[in-house]
């Protein structure tokens, strides 16, 4: 019995050398702990790249979108400008052709008013 208790004390002998020391455990759990921060590193940086390209984008949108809308209103304000002036140039022309027709209208009702009209036979 002596001679099989010596090889299975001397076997768990080995057993117990050969597995990681502490220090060796410790240095994997740094090791893992660093990889894990580096990996979350590279995963933030690159979500950040990712929202700065994202809010590029959308403000290179919304500058497009707003020089469009400024386009539309300057056509439209420059379709009004010419409209009125158009309106402005038809009024005028209008007033003119008034003018003129009531000028036409004394005149024809000058020429049938009698010249020599005495005291007494007019309307009054």
């Amino acid at each position: 019995m002596k001679k099989t208790i010596l090889p299975i004390i001397a076997a768990l002998a080995i057993l117990t050398s050969c597995g990681p020391s502490k220090e060796d455990l410790a240095k994997r759990q740094d090791e893992m702990a660093d990889s894990i921060q580096s990996m979350n590193k590279k995963i933030q940086d690159e979500l950040d790249e990712r929202m700065k390209a994202m809010q590029d984008s959308i403000t290179e949108a919304a500058k497009a979108t707003n020089e469009n809308m400024q386009n539309q209103v300057d056509d439209v304000k420059d379709q009004l400008e010419k409209k009125s002036d158009q309106a402005e140039k038809n009024a005028d022309a209008t007033k003119k052709e008034l003018d003129k027709l009531k000028k036409e209208n004394q005149k024809k009702e000058d020429a049938k008013k009698p010249e020599n009209v005495k005291a007494g036979q007019g309307k009054g």
